[in-house]
C-alpha cells in the first residue's frame, strides 16, 4: 500500500452497491502461482520474461470479461485469436514499459494517489477519500491494493506515453469533416424481406441427415469428464471464519472511526432513456425529445411509471421498469444526480440530458444522511477485520498444510490438525470448477488430470488465493445417446433446409424485380415492399435485424436502384433497393465542427500511437517459448 495512502485514509463505510472501473490493460503484477508445470516462462521480450502466469490469468480475466457479453460463445472464448489477443496485450504492455524507461518516462506512487483519491467511487461521506471504502470495493472485486495501484500505475505511464508521441497530432478542419460527412450520411432503402420461418414447414429432413449430423458433431454432443474432490480453501474470505475478533477490538475500531459510518444521503428512483447520441443532429435531438415529452405527459397523468419504462425506455434497467434501486451521490453522471436528487418522493423529473441521451426520473423514496449505530456496522467491521486477519495467514497456512501433505496425511488429518474447513464437491466439470473457484482453464485442466484418490502436486491458483484438493470420484466423458438429442437435431436442420427455401425464394424475387418482367413483378410484390427510414453506416435498420453486411452494401452502391444479391438478416434474407443517399447536414457541421476536430484529433492520435507501437514491435526481439498455448 502506499505510504501517502495510509497518511490520508479515511474510515470504513457501509457496503458498496456497485463495482468500480475495469481498466483497460488486461495485465496482473505481483501475483504468483506454484502452478507452471515446469515450465514457467511463456515468451521474452528483448529478454523480459512474461511469465507463463501472467499469460494464463490475463487469459482468463479477458475471457471473464467478454463472457458477460451473451453474443460470444464457448467456441468463440476459446479460440486462438482470442489467445492471440491476451499475447499481443502482453508484449505490447512490455514494450511500452521498456520505452518508457528508455524515455526517461516514471510514475510516482504520488501521481498515482492524486488520480485514486478524487475518484468518486473512493470517496466517503465528506467527498474527501475513504480508506476503507476503497479496500472494501478492490476486495468485492478480488484485488489488493497493490495489484490496483500497479496496474493503475501502468495506465498512468502508458498515458505519459501516448501524451509525448501524439502532442503533435493535429486534424484539419476538412479531415473532420470528411469524417463528420462520413459518419453522418444517412440512407434509405425499399426492401422485401423472405424470412426463414415460414418455410420450416416445407423443411423435410431425412434419418441419413440426422445421423450424419451426429457424427459430425459428436464432440458437441458429449456428456464431460466430470470428478468430484475434497478440498481446503485458501482465501482470505474462506478463512476469515476461523478468525477471533474480540468485541473490544470491534468497539475499538469503531470509536476510533465514528465520524466515518456515515450513511450518505440516498434515493431510490427509476428512469426512462431515450437514446442519444452526444453529436446527434437537431433533427435527431428535436424527434427523441418529442418522444420523451409524450411519455412523461402519460407518467404525470398518472400512469405507472414503471411499466411506461418496460414499454418505452432504452436502457438496460427497461426490463425491471426503469429501477435503478438505491443509489448515493456520486453514483451517477452529474446531471441525471442533480435532477434525482432535486425530486420529491413520488415526483417525476423533466427531461434530462445526458451523454446517454434524455431521461426522465421518478423517486420513489429517499434515505437522509445519518451516523450509524454500533449495533448496525459492528458485522460488517467484523467481516473487514477477519479478512485482514485471514491475509496474513494465508501463506503461512499454505506452507504448513503442503508440509504435512509431502509427508502423507490426508487433506481431512491436515484439516484437523490447522483447524482449517475441508469441504468436499459433488460431480463437477471442468467449466464448473472454473465458474465456482475462479480458475484458469489450465488451473481446471491440472486438477482434472490427478488420478482418483491423487492431489495435484502443487497448490492450485484460485480467484482470491489458493486451493489444495484430492481427486475423489470420477466419470468419464461419454457420447449421448442420438435418441437424446434427436428433437434438436431435427429443429437445427429443419432451419438449415427453411433458410436453404427462404434464400433460393428472395433470389428468385430478386431475379424477377430487375428482369424484364420488372414492372409486373413489381406489382405482384408490392404489398410485401417495405419503406426503410433514415440508416447510418452503424447499420441499425428499423424492421431488420442482423445485417450488417446489407447496410454496407446500401452505402458502397455507385448508385440507386435494386443491389445485386440477396443479404441475410438472421431470421431471414432480404432483397434491397437504395432510393436515397442523403449527405450530412450542412447547419450542424459550423455548430459541432470543434467537437468534430477533436474526434478527428483523437482518431488521429490513436492511429499515430498504434504505429509507434507497432514499430517498437518490429524492432524488438520477441520470442514466444509457448507456441502451444496458443492452439
Amino acid at each position: 500500500m502506499l505510504d501517502i495512502m495510509r497518511e490520508n485514509a479515511q474510515s470504513w463505510i457501509i457496503k458498496i452497491l456497485f463495482a468500480i472501473i475495469i481498466l483497460a490493460f488486461v495485465l496482473t503484477f505481483g501475483v504468483s502461482s506454484f502452478d507452471d508445470k515446469g515450465d514457467p516462462i511463456f515468451a521474452y521480450v528483448d529478454d523480459d520474461p512474461i511469465t507463463r502466469q501472467e499469460f494464463d490469468v490475463a487469459l482468463a480475466r479477458l475471457v471473464e470479461n467478454l463472457r458477460s457479453n451473451k453474443q460470444f460463445t464457448a467456441e468463440m472464448l476459446n479460440s486462438p485469436l482470442v489467445k492471440q489477443m491476451v499475447r499481443d496485450e502482453l508484449i505490447n504492455t512490455r514494450l511500452i514499459l521498456h520505452e518508457a524507461k528508455r524515455l526517461g518516462i516514471s510514475v510516482s506512487d504520488e501521481e498515482v494517489y492524486k488520480v485514486i483519491s478524487t475518484m468518486p467511487a473512493f470517496r466517503g461521506p465528506t467527498g474527501a477519500f475513504d480508506q476503507q471504502r476503497y479496500e472494501a470495493l478492490l476486495r468485492a472485486q478480488r484485488l489488493t491494493p497493490a495489484q490496483f495501484e500497479q496496474d493503475y500505475k501502468l495506465e498512468v505511464l502508458k498515458h505519459k506515453l501516448y501524451a509525448l508521441v501524439t502532442k503533435t497530432a493535429q486534424a484539419t478542419p476538412e479531415q473532420a469533416r470528411s469524417i463528420y460527412d462520413w459518419q453522418r450520411e444517412t440512407a434509405r432503402i425499399k426492401y422485401l424481406k423472405v424470412n426463414t420461418a415460414d418455410f420450416m414447414a416445407q423443411a423435410e429432413v431425412t434419418e441419413n441427415q440426422v445421423q450424419k449430423f451426429y457424427q459430425d458433431n459428436l464432440d458437441k454432443f458429449q456428456k464431460p469428464l466430470t470428478a468430484s474432490f475434497e478440498y481446503i480453501a485458501f482465501t482470505p474470505q474462506q478463512l476469515a471464519a476461523l478468525q477471533q475478533v474480540s468485541d473490544e477490538e470491534l468497539q475499538a475500531y469503531y470509536d476510533a472511526h465514528k465520524e466515518s459510518f456515515q450513511q450518505e444521503e440516498q434515493v431510490r428512483a427509476r428512469h426512462i432513456l431515450i437514446a442519444l447520441d452526444e453529436t446527434a443532429s437537431p433533427a435527431e435531438v428535436k424527434k427523441a425529445e418529442k418522444k420523451i415529452k409524450g411519455i412523461l405527459a402519460q407518467a404525470r397523468s398518472g400512469k405507472n411509471f414503471a411499466k411506461l419504462a418496460e414499454k418505452y425506455s432504452e436502457g438496460p434497467s427497461a426490463p425491471s421498469g426503469g429501477d435503478l434501486g438505491w443509489f448515493g451521490r456520486g453514483a451517477m453522471v452529474p446531471a441525471f444526480e442533480k435532477a434525482a436528487f432535486a425530486l420529491k418522493k413520488g415526483k417525476v423529473s423533466d427531461p434530462v440530458r445526458t451523454q446517454f441521451g434524455l431521461h426522465i426520473i421518478q423517486v420513489e423514496d429517499r434515505k437522509d444522511a445519518k451516523v450509524l449505530s454500533f449495533d448496525e456496522v459492528k458485522d460488517d467491521i467484523k467481516d473487514m477485520i477477519a479478512q485482514d486477519k485471514a491475509s496474513d495467514r494465508v501463506s503461512d497456512l499454505l506452507d504448513d498444510s503442503m508440509d504435512r501433505l509431502f509427508s502423507g496425511m490426508s487433506l481431512a488429518d491436515i484439516a484437523k490438525e490447522l483447524k482449517l474447513d475441508v469441504a468436499k464437491t459433488p460431480l463437477v466439470s471442468a467449466a464448473q470448477v472454473q465458474q465456482v473457484f475462479g480458475m484458469s482453464p489450465d488451473t481446471a485442466e491440472t486438477l482434472f488430470a490427478a488420478a482418483k484418490g491423487e492431489s495435484p502436486k502443487t497448490p492450485l491458483s484460485i480467484q482470491g488465493g489458493y486451493l489444495l484438493a484430492v481427486k475423489l470420484d470420477e466419470n468419464p466423458a461419454a457420447p449421448l445417446a442420438i435418441e437424446k438429442v434427436r428433437e434438436f437435431i431435427v429443429t437445427e436442420l429443419k432451419k438449415q433446409e427453411a433458410a436453404k427455401l427462404a434464400e433460393a425464394k428472395a433470389g428468385e424475387v430478386l431475379e424477377a424485380l430487375t428482369g424484364d418482367q420488372a414492372e409486373q413483378a413489381l406489382a405482384t410484390y408490392s404489398k410485401d415492399i417495405k419503406e426503410s427510414e433514415p440508416f447510418d453506416r452503424k447499420g441499425s435498420i428499423k424492421g431488420l435485424t442482423q445485417a450488417p453486411q446489407l447496410a454496407f452494401a446500401v452505402f458502397a452502391a455507385e448508385k440507386d436502384g435494386w443491389l445485386p444479391k440477396v443479404f441475410n438478416a438472421g431470421d431471414g434474407f432480404v432483397l434491397a433497393n437504395r432510393i436515397q443517399v442523403i449527405p450530412a447536414p450542412e447547419e450542424a457541421w459550423d455548430k459541432e465542427k470543434n467537437a468534430w476536430i477533436q474526434r478527428a484529433t483523437s482518431i488521429y492520435a490513436q492511429e499515430l500511437f498504434d504505429a509507434y507501437v507497432k514499430d517498437l514491435h518490429a524492432n524488438a526481439d520477441i520470442v514466444i517459448e509457448r507456441t502451444d498455448l496458443m492452439n
